[in-house]
């Protein structure tokens, strides 16, 4: 209970730091995309069916306060929170180096996806598309999962429930 509400609360600082502080840090036309960096991390930590919902609104929220066409971050989000939460129960997220190359292949797919959605509805080249905007994007959302992984971590981890010691009417005497 304690981590599906963290999970909301989580989301929802990342939706208002995305509208208000994410356009601040652009760096050479890169902005990072804070709420998939936040739901990337989550289904990574969590792998659970929440994390899929979560995620599903997170974007939806970003596609209605956005200008792209409504339900791509919705979707596009909500496929990163599958695969990112397959990829770390298939590959482990022990350490900090497979969880960034699980991360950082998602970030990867989910802005050249957008950027071909960019292709496909704006009059755009797919060298500008992907080279000034899907690649600089994705590294920048990798460097923001390097400070939002440790934070997310140890937010999750605190909410976890104890492991009570077991009592002398749960444990059975053979």
């Amino acid at each position: 209970m304690r981590e599906s509400v963290l999970l909301v609360v989580g989301a929802v600082v990342a939706v208002v730091l995305q509208i208000v502080l994410a356009p601040n840090l652009v760096i050479l036309g890169a902005m990072p995309d804070l709420v998939l960096v936040y739901v990337g991390i989550a289904a990574m930590l969590l792998r659970r069916d929440s994390v899929l919902v979560m995620a599903f609104f997170a974007g939806l929220a970003m596609d209605l306060v956005g200008t792209s066409t409504v339900g791509v971050c919705a979707g596009l989000y909500t496929l990163i929170a599958f695969l990112t939460s397959r990829a770390a129960g298939f590959f482990g997220n022990d350490t900090l180096g497979a969880s960034l190359a699980i991360s950082m292949g998602c970030f990867l797919l989910v802005e050249v996806l957008y950027a071909g959605f960019y292709i496909l509805s704006v009059d755009v080249s797919v060298i500008e598309a992907l080279g000034q905007r899907a690649l600089p994007c994705a590294l920048y959302d990798c460097a923001m999962a390097l400070i939002v992984l440790p934070i997310t971590t140890h937010m999750f981890a605190a909410a976890a429930p104890s492991h009570k010691a077991p009592t002398s009417s749960t444990v059975r005497l053979r």
